[in-house]
């Protein structure tokens, strides 16, 4: 087939109509370039056959041809020259009372419709053949979609079951190994007013079975036997330790905490009873994602256990350790995984020691194999690794194998045996009364444990979804922004110009998605707000931006000066979530920050009386009034108007998350313009300043609001101080918003919790929020299990959400 491409076309078309037309001689697209019968696009003889039975018997019934746009700009031949065949759906349109008749004629040649991949917002869909519950034939237009979803929404279905039945971790089976009662009292008398939970308990029994070596050896023996007998024949040396994959709110982090200590009891009881002269030493590191979450660890160290129970060193900034004898003296360590990367580079003082254990928090941060992340957390030496995650596999089962490869859990890690036993049998047809997932099943109960939150009696979570109407100026907005696409890609396909399409999209969305936030205050001509003074300069960016992040996400890294503005004013790619730079992770505590801190960082509140020591040393230029501000966004009017009733309750506490800073100072203005007290805190704050401020917020009476990036606060952060949550806009990545939520909705919360979600209607938004119900639908069972329809995922993410005709 020859490339062409219709006209009309928007940027963002995913999908390209054709109308089918009947003749003696086949079935041919009506394309209107002028060609005669010979050169046109003709049907396959099977689907042609098909096509004129209905069309024969049926003349009120027409057909659309659906091609995918991705095919129609390249050529495509065999080898020998000859045009090569693309993919066709045809839409089977007519009036509503053929579609029984149609359907009984369909069925008569064994033919089944199946939903359509794409159909114009105009026309309602039903299907003859879909088994109405009610037998009352609606409109299905929430079933269209392209075909290879229900067959991946199946997989992830069985990767769920299989995560879900790794929850069942015997009491009994770790009697060998330790004294559940001795446990419960050791920990009770060195715990400081705290109470471990049941399933706490059982997480440390299994952290220290599966530390035990002889337990690991006889229990692997059992799992190769069980998903195959030929892998006994494999002469592999099982690693101690495993995945805690406990979701959000658990208590990962003091669990982890008593298996340590209890663990150095152990080894301390040992010394006594063999009167040994040399103490051995139950040395910990731990490798967490951000001097943030870092201070959490140590508080937890200090406040939750009596004095000396460990001996805490930070291995992190300016001033660590230059010598790894000072790190050996120590029960634990912690650190950041970009100081690990830093150190893995330079000094290896962390790699030099030989460890008891290594414990990655949030050790989904390595699931790319290709990271200095990854390389350097594998380099380390260690008796036992654990990986706490609460995502265990986000995209693709390729995350399994990245933490499993970290634990040297042999043989699974290995790409092949990985194929062989557990992915491929998921891509067969089950047997009756089998499971595709049984060896994934296997494998994870042998070396993963996992608990929802069912296990906690936690107040209840009420979700409520925002549709905000927007104005007429915003709609105009839209509309002069898509305008700006279409002209950007004229100009595109009439010059030579080295801006690429994903680039062009990408830019487009982020434009939309500010207008979405900021309303029409002041928008500038590339798209970034007036207010916005904190634009990354582009090199500091690219400089800062650390070279172990994931290199799947084409736009963080962008080279598009245009593109390197809009993504300055973010904490996080809008597209991917990663952070865009780990501001001050490698500073000092006495290093400035890159950039001044908000001027509002306490809202109703006089400098006289901020603490003493400064949150900022230079101030930028004011917004804009704040009455100015809340006229010109109908969201943040919204998201304002459901934090002034929760004002009226002493003991009620707001988080509000977002992912752009403009969108916190918009909001910062309008909050102290209503006397609201609150704090900020953002990707410009100084690490230790973070810390205060969110100190203060959890303590102060005044402070009734927390305006935090959703990428600085949606990991390792508790917050149960706060009831009610804001998310301003939807994320791409559903997850990133559940892990924002968890740090309100977990241990220690005792009230019921409000979660308003915002979403602008008639939006790109909308676009986004049906990504959100596709992503969290879809497992890949691999990065490469990838068919041709999704082999552009990215840019076919910008034109589905830049298509108005999903913004409904």
């Amino acid at each position: 087939m020859a490339p062409w491409t219709p006209n009309q076309t928007s940027p963002w078309t995913r999908f390209c109509l054709f109308p089918v037309q009947v003749y003696e001689n086949g079935c041919f697209l009506s394309t209107d370039d002028g060609l005669d019968t010979e050169q046109q696009h003709v049907l396959d003889c099977r689907t042609c056959s098909i096509i004129c039975f209905i069309a024969t018997k049926f003349k009120r019934v027409s057909f659309m041809a659906v091609i995918a746009t991705e095919w129609l700009g390249a050529k495509r031949r065999k080898p020998n020259g000859k045009p090569s065949p693309i993919g066709v759906t045809v839409n089977v349109c007519g009036p509503r009372h053929l579609i029984d008749k149609v359907g009984q004629a369909m069925t008569n040649v064994d033919v089944v419709l199946q939903h359509p991949v794409f159909l114009d917002s105009e026309t309602c869909y039903m299907n003859p053949h879909y088994f109405y519950p009610e037998r009352k034939k609606t409109d299905l237009r929430h079933l269209i979609g392209p075909l290879y979803k229900q067959s991946k929404s199946a997989v992830s279905r069985a990767i769920d079951d299989a995560l879900d039945s790794a929850n069942d971790w015997g009491h009994g089976v770790t009697s060998t190994v330790c004294n559940r009662n001795d446990l419960e009292s050791v920990l009770d008398s060195l715990l400081i007013d705290t109470q471990l939970k049941d399933h706490q308990i059982s997480g440390i029994e299994f952290i220290l079975t599966r530390e035990n070596s002889s337990f690991v050896s006889e229990t692997h023996a059992r799992l190769l036997s069980s998903i195959h007998c030929s892998l006994l024949s494999r002469q592999t040396v099982p690693g101690c330790g495993g995945i805690l994959a406990d979701v959000m709110g658990l208590g990962k982090t003091l669990t982890m905490l008593g298996a340590i200590v209890y663990s150095k009891h152990l080894n301390n009881r040992l010394d006594t009873s063999s009167n040994s002269m040399t103490q051995l030493r139950d040395s910990t590191l731990v490798v967490l994602p951000s001097r943030q979450v870092l201070d959490v660890w140590k508080n937890e160290i200090e406040k939750r256990f009596r004095p000396q129970t460990l001996r805490a060193a930070i291995f992190h900034g300016n001033r660590r350790a230059k010598e790894g004898q000072l790190l050996r003296e120590s029960d634990v360590v912690l650190t950041t995984y970009h100081t690990l990367e830093n150190d893995s580079c330079k000094a290896k003082i962390l790699q030099s020691i030989k460890w008891t254990r290594v414990v990655l928090d949030e050790a989904h941060q390595i699931r790319n194999p290709s990271t200095k992340f990854f390389k350097a957390a594998v380099a380390l030496k260690s008796e036992a690794r654990w990986c706490l995650t609460g995502t265990p596999i986000q995209n693709s089962l390729d995350d399994l194998r990245s933490l499993l490869k970290f634990l040297r859990f042999e043989p699974f890690c290995q790409p092949k045996v990985l194929e062989e036993y557990i992915v491929r049998p998921m891509r067969k047809d089950p047997e009756p009364g089998s499971s595709t997932a049984r060896n994934l099943r296997i494998l994870l109960k042998a070396c993963c444990l996992r608990r929802t939150q069912t296990l906690l009696d936690l107040p209840t979570v009420t979700t409520r979804e925002v549709l905000v109407k927007p104005t007429v100026a915003e709609k105009a907005r839209f509309a002069q922004i898509l305008e700006q696409c279409r002209a950007e890609f004229d100009l595109m396909a009439s010059q030579d110009t080295c801006r690429k399409t994903p680039n062009v999209l990408f830019s487009t969305v982020v434009k939309l998605r500010q207008v979405c936030n900021h309303g029409i205050a002041r928008i500038n001509g590339t798209g970034t707000s007036d207010t916005d003074r904190l634009t990354v300069p582009r090199m500091l960016k690219k400089n800062s931006r650390s070279p172990s992040a994931d290199p799947i996400c084409d736009f963080c890294c962008a080279q598009d000066e245009e593109d390197d503005i809009l993504l300055g004013a973010l904490d996080c790619c809008p597209l991917c979530g990663r952070v865009q730079s780990e501001w001050n992770d490698t500073s000092s505590p006495s290093t400035p920050s890159l950039r001044p801190s908000s001027p509002f960082a306490f809202g109703g509140v006089s400098p006289n009386r901020m603490s003493s020591a400064s949150f900022t040393s230079e101030i930028p230029s004011p917004l804009p009034l704040a009455s100015d501000l809340a006229g010109q966004s109908s969201k943040l009017s919204a998201v304002v108007d459901n934090i002034k009733p929760s004002g009226l309750d002493a003991d009620s506490k707001s988080v509000v998350f977002t992912s752009w800073r403009t969108t916190l100072d918009m909001l910062a203005s309008i909050l102290s313009s209503n006397g609201i007290g609150f704090v900020q805190v953002d990707g410009r704050n100084p690490v230790m300043d973070r810390t205060a401020l969110l100190s203060r917020f959890c303590e102060g009476t005044d402070i009734r609001v927390l305006l935090i990036s959703i990428n600085t606060g949606a990991v390792g952060l508790t917050l149960t101080r706060a009831n009610v949550v804001h998310i301003v806009e939807p994320q791409w990545n559903p997850a990133i918003e559940e892990q924002a939520i968890t740090r309100v909705v977990r241990m220690g919360q005792t009230r019921p919790v409000t979660v308003f979600k915002y979403i602008m209607n008639e939006s790109v938004e909308q676009g986004v929020v049906k990504l959100q119900q596709r992503k969290t639908r879809i497992i890949k069972l691999s990065m490469q299990d990838r068919d041709e329809s999704d082999a552009d995922f990215s840019l076919d993410t910008f034109k589905f959400a830049l298509d108005p005709n999903e913004w409904n």
